[in-house]
């Protein structure tokens, strides 16, 4: 665990944590729930087992979810960037110079457009339009190459096949990108987590501090478990937030390439 980890846990966590443990405690002292819960202990511990069982289930299944889907957006990224600089490199290999500039300069206007536009519109699940123009000019540049020998035929084809790579690394990132937790499922891990919080506040238990410290460690794992999935659902922002860096970084290398030639 890197220090300053619990220090760097968001404002919420801690509001939601410490209101929820107060006001249970308070209740708990307030209205004596060891007289009121105690005959009652076999059926709450079988309430308890049964919702700890399927609070464990869904919260597990949720995190997975969207870790998996923060894992695809992230992939999907990187494919995209790799794959474009690729096309670019066998663009390298033509013997048309204009051709090679053009490619470039149309890939590094798609890179400025996601990273000024696009990124912001996934943030908000909406495509910009712009982005998916210089994406389309791309593909008119590779398209209008003209060859004359074999070689030029040879790093002709591996565009198309780079570029039918970069087409679909997109097509993923904009649908991976736009993907969110159903609501319904949101609201079943939260119902459940009420519920488990609750059946922790009628638990009969006659020492204080293990009371305190109880209700304390299960609102905590509660309001820790739905930060993860709030912050892996928003890809954009949060602890795990994604950077269009890689397109930053992209078109400084395409130039570092065109400068040795």
């Amino acid at each position: 665990m890197r220090p300053g980890f619990i220090v760097s846990l968001p404002l919420r966590f801690w509001i939601l944590t410490a209101t929820v443990t107060a006001v249970s405690l308070g209740l708990r002292f307030s209205s004596d729930t060891e007289s009121h819960f105690f005959v009652d202990v076999g059926a709450i511990s079988a309430y308890l087992s049964a919702v700890g069982a399927l609070y464990s289930i869904l919260a597990a299944f949720t995190v997975y979810v969207v870790w998996n889907q923060f894992n695809e957006l992230d992939e999907a990224i990187e494919a995209e960037v790799e794959d474009l600089f690729d096309l670019y490199r066998y663009t390298v290999y033509l013997r048309d110079d204009q051709a090679v500039a053009e490619v470039g300069k149309a890939i590094q206007r798609y890179c400025q457009y996601v990273v000024e536009q696009e990124w912001q519109g996934m943030a908000t699940g909406k495509i910009h339009e712009l982005s998916t123009a210089t994406f389309e000019d791309i593909f008119a540049v590779v398209h209008s190459v003209r060859f004359d020998d074999e070689r030029d035929i040879a790093a002709w084809s591996e565009m198309i096949r780079k570029f039918e790579a970069v087409s679909d690394a997109r097509r993923k990132r904009l649908r991976v990108g736009a993907a969110r937790v159903p609501d319904l499922l949101r609201a079943l891990l939260y119902l459940v987590s009420g519920g488990l919080i609750v059946g922790f506040f009628m638990l009969a238990i006659e020492n204080t501090l293990l009371s305190i410290g109880v209700t304390a460690i299960v609102s905590a794992i509660v309001f820790l478990t739905i930060e993860v999935v709030e912050d892996l659902d928003d890809p954009f922002g949060g602890h795990w937030a994604l950077s269009p860096r890689a397109f930053d970084l992209l078109p400084i290398a395409i130039e570092a390439i065109q400068a040795r030639q």
